[in-house]
């Protein structure tokens, strides 16, 4: 048998207690989010740059260990018709954004490494798509990984890329 035993004065010393070791567990393990994903949305990705995180899925997305101080984005991307695509007015095309190289991480994590590709290709960033539009073998899936980690948390490095 393994554990102590202590003796409490009263039923209320106990649940003040407990209550309170429920707060410091709460406080830290932070706050936590549930964000349910759309009917009209195909995908969402929470990104948490300070602690390096990407979590996509195509479901409820759950985040835990979120501060209030901490900086966050919440990303939710849904397939368009070529139409629709074309009567768009007020969205400005930014192809060589982070989001998309945050999509295609997440995609690559998850396995898509089709859709991962073709993410990383419709950035137009020739150096890496040329680098990495073959990779099949393990090792070459954890090199596009690096690269990915590279555009997304170091962007400064993709000025020196031909876009």
């Amino acid at each position: 048998m393994s554990g102590f035993c202590l003796q409490a004065g009263n039923i209320k010393e106990v649940y003040d207690a407990l209550y309170n070791t429920g707060d410091v567990l709460k406080e830290a393990i932070g706050i936590i989010i549930e964000e349910p994903l759309a009917s009209d949305y195909s995908y969402q990705l929470f990104f948490y740059p300070t602690a390096k995180k990407i979590n996509g899925t195509n479901q409820t997305l759950k985040i835990f260990g979120l501060k209030p101080e901490d900086e966050s984005y919440l990303y939710k991307y849904k397939q368009i018709t070529k139409e629709a695509y074309t009567q768009l007015t007020d969205v400005p095309i930014v192809q060589n954004d982070q989001s998309v190289y945050i999509f295609a991480k997440a995609n690559l994590a998850e396995g898509n490494l089709n859709t991962a590709k073709y993410a990383l290709a419709s950035t137009f960033n020739a150096p890496l798509t040329a680098r990495h539009a073959k990779a099949l073998t393990d090792e070459d899936i954890a090199k596009c990984t690096q690269d990915l980690e590279i555009a997304i948390f170091y962007a400064h490095v993709l000025d020196k890329h031909e876009i």
